[in-house]
């Protein structure tokens, strides 16, 4: 939030120090210690600040706070504040929203002191809302903008008050010496008003404190300002006393190092010429056993450089012979895989153009044999009708001329009554021996009654035997009268369906 750390500042001033503050408006003197401070412009500083504007976060059906700002619905019975909420507008037509963070105020008041002096005060306080519910109740946060500032500007009032109070009990030495005292009273006296308010001061400090009158404050340093200045003489006079002891001890001890140093610089010389010499001479032979050294060196390191040579020379002879027949069989290799890819290559051209030759006599066989069964079945239907046709009309004449021989027999053998009771034990079996399971019908009727189909045929078919039965002399009304089945009722009663054809 914008307003967050903004310093709110409030003076409680005496009518005495009212009436010091009120200066020619052209007098630009300093404001000196023992002096009353310029008046400041409400808002705590020497011109009012732009009053600070809140930024919107609200949407269209939602009230939504800053992540540091409690939101609190108002006027929808008890509810808890959230901290950086949001809140539904239909349900909460009313909320209110002030920060979470610390406020900082600043306070100024005098009074007199116990010893009735005249003393300035300047203090700061932070504080925060550590009880939102409280504080919404005791708390004035309407203005929106600046939720904080009436309350930051009453808790300034009440803390220059407490403050003034303070200065009355204490001597103008604790004022200016013992500020916790006063930090510690003012925190006291602030927590009835933390309790009452829901509210919580985190920070209490005097940043300054002033004797308003030049003289008492010139009298009090004036103590402090003699015994430094005499412990400042005094210091001076030991301190050179103690620079000339000093001075003349270190006199005496710098000649005893100079003529010690010079006893020291002399043996110090001739040791040092002694062993120059010494090492002189010793570093003569070790150069001449150095350059020895060096030239056999050079003649053994030439011989090894020599030897190395020729040996890198057969090494690479060597390398470029196995390097070039490498190279050859890799090119033979090279070419033989070749060859062989170029057979494979070849062979597999021939399988496929082998396989889509054979593909396309599949499908001619294919489209030849599908031509042909479909001729096969045309002829076989033909036939088929044909030869249900034929079958039927032979098995009708064989059942005509099996029937007369079956008549004469009978007749050359048995009396009538037996040639009745066999008729009619036959019947059955005649008319199972009709085949007609398989006889496909065209035409007749057309409503698929027993005239038209193939019942009606064997009704027939009985029917003509039934006729050459009479006229041979067989009453089969009267049979039929004395109990035997019509030929209608047997027809009737055999199965409907198709039968299985008979050779």
């Amino acid at each position: 939030m914008e307003n967050v750390g903004k310093t709110v500042v409030a003076e409680v001033y005496s009518k005495q120090l009212q009436q010091k503050l009120k200066r020619p408006a052209a007098s630009n003197a300093p404001f000196a210690q023992g002096e009353a401070p310029p008046a400041r412009a409400a808002g705590g500083g020497p011109e009012a600040e732009p009053r600070p504007r809140r930024p919107s976060t609200d949407s269209f059906l939602r009230w939504n706070a800053l992540p540091n700002e409690w939101i609190v619905p108002l006027g929808t019975g008890p509810s808890e504040p959230v901290l950086g909420g949001s809140l539904p507008k239909w349900r909460y037509p009313r909320v209110l929203r002030f920060p979470s963070s610390i406020q900082r105020i600043e306070f100024r008041t005098d009074n007199i002191s116990s010893e009735n002096q005249g003393v300035l005060l300047e203090g700061w306080a932070c504080w925060r809302v550590s009880d939102p519910r409280l504080a919404v109740e005791k708390l004035d946060f309407a203005d929106q903008d600046d939720p904080m500032a009436r309350t930051s500007k009453t808790l300034a009032i009440e803390c220059g008050g407490i403050m003034k109070g303070l200065i009355s009990v204490k001597t103008v030495h604790d004022l200016l010496k013992r500020r916790e005292d006063l930090i510690d009273k003012l925190r006291e006296k602030l927590q009835a008003t933390e309790k009452r308010w829901g509210i919580s001061f985190d920070e209490v400090g005097i940043s300054d404190v002033q004797v308003l009158s030049q003289a008492v404050f010139e009298n009090l340093q004036r103590p402090f300002r003699n015994e430094a200045r005499e412990v400042a003489a005094v210091s001076d006079l030991e301190t050179e006393e103690r620079i000339a002891q000093k001075t003349a001890t270190q006199k005496e001890r710098v000649a005893k190092i100079e003529a010690d140093n010079e006893a020291r610089l002399r043996e110090i010389h001739a040791a040092s010429e002694a062993q120059v010499r010494t090492v002189e001479s010793k570093e003569e032979q070790e150069k001449l056993a150095a350059e020895q050294a060096l030239a056999v060196l050079r003649a053994r390191a030439a011989h090894e450089r020599e030897v190395e040579q020729a040996h890198a020379r057969h090494r690479l002879g060597v390398e470029e012979g196995r390097l070039a027949q490498e190279k050859q069989l890799e090119q033979a290799k090279a070419e033989a895989e070749l060859r062989v890819k170029k057979k494979e290559l070849d062979l597999l051209k021939a399988a496929i153009a082998l396989e889509v030759e054979k593909a396309d006599r599949a499908v001619a066989v294919e489209r030849l044999g599908a031509e042909l069964e479909t001729l096969r079945a045309r002829a076989r239907a033909a036939a088929e009708t044909a030869g249900d046709e034929a079958s039927a009309q032979r098995a009708r004449d064989e059942l005509r001329l099996r029937t007369l021989a079956e008549e004469r027999e009978i007749l050359g053998r048995v009396t009538d009554a037996e040639l009745r009771q066999k008729l009619v034990a036959s019947l059955p079996e005649i008319a199972r021996a009709v085949p007609v399971g398989d006889v496909r019908w065209y035409g007749g009727g057309g409503n698929g009654g027993a005239d038209g189909g193939p019942m009606g045929l064997l009704g027939k078919a009985l029917e003509q035997v039934l006729t050459v039965a009479e006229s041979h002399g067989l009453d089969v009304k009267d049979l039929f009268a004395r109990g035997a089945t019509p030929p209608t009722a047997a027809a009737a009663a055999a199965p409907a369906g198709p039968r299985e054809p008979r050779d």
